[in-house]
């Protein structure tokens, strides 16, 4: 059964053969036809004239490289197949940004413990669940879980908060909330109010004071001359943003910082920072906040 199958390898079961999964499901329909051709030829009984059963070789073909799913649809595919992430979570590939600019992880948030007392708060988490209800009113507000992979919260956003920011309140998808805790005197438990939501890269774009690339014999020649105009190029469709660019140069005889002018600020989206890591490494960019 082919569906069976493709849960089979969107699951990750078939990694002892080969950890690329796009590259099983590519080869499916092949190793199929395979199987139902040797099981035909096992019930109609063809052997050989003593006895054997005669198996047909079929002729060695080139596999096609398929190119590897990204964490983000291997994770997904995990996820129909299993209801759950086996292999990763979906916040890893944002960790080491993260940290820069989140006041802490879900499982080191310190919660008030007594009236008064308040606390600003920046987490990040994937919306595991999302329960949307209605005041006497009529006006919306939610309940949402939150899940960054060290443990999990459950947070009110309530209505005028959630009109402002509810769509980008989806299942599955990580956001940043920052606001400030209280203390709820009449249920004696703590209370986060939430003031702003971003999506990763909408809090990097609110929140980054600079991009620096290095420039370095480890990342690009030094002595390249046309790798200002590549950069140019690359930097251009992502010019009238808020984030300064600075290029860190450093060759045999010589280091220093130069400053891109106030009309090549730009917005640091995920796609710029791909360019950016693909062109020179990704451990030569760094988002200061």
């Amino acid at each position: 059964n082919r569906r069976v199958m493709e849960a089979l390898i969107d699951a990750g079961t078939f990694y002892s053969l080969d950890c690329n999964r796009a590259q099983i499901l590519a080869t499916l329909d092949v190793a199929l036809k395979a199987a139902e051709q040797q099981d035909s030829m096992r019930s109609s009984g063809q052997n050989d004239m003593f006895g054997f059963e005669v198996v047909e070789q079929p002729e060695p073909k080139q596999q096609q490289t398929v190119q590897e799913w990204s964490d983000d649809e291997r994770l997904s595919r995990e996820k129909a197949a299993l209801g759950l992430y086996l292999s990763g979570h979906p916040i890893d590939q944002y960790q080491a940004e993260l940290k820069q600019f989140i006041s802490s992880k879900i499982n080191n948030l310190e919660l008030p413990t007594q009236s008064r007392e308040t606390r600003f708060f920046r987490i990040a988490g994937l919306i595991m669940e999302l329960r949307i209800r209605q005041t006497k009113r009529g006006a919306n507000f939610c309940n949402l879980i939150l899940d960054d992979n060290t443990a999990r919260i459950e947070i009110a956003v309530f209505s005028k908060t959630y009109e402002q920011y509810s769509d980008l309140l989806v299942k599955d998808t990580i956001i940043v909330v920052e606001g400030n805790m209280g203390f709820d005197d009449y249920n004696g438990q703590p209370r986060l109010n939430v003031d702003k939501i971003y999506t990763v890269e909408q809090a990097r774009t609110a929140l980054a004071k600079q991009l620096v690339i290095y420039w370095t014999k480890q990342s690009v020649d030094p002595e390249r001359t046309d790798f200002v105009d590549q950069l140019s190029t690359i930097l251009a469709p992502y010019r009238g943003g808020s984030c300064p660019i600075l290029v860190d140069y450093q060759n045999t005889c010589t280091r220093g910082r130069i400053a891109f002018g106030k009309a090549w600020k730009v917005v640091p989206s995920d796609q710029l920072l791909a360019q950016l890591k693909e062109t020179v490494g990704e451990k030569f960019i760094r988002l200061g906040y």
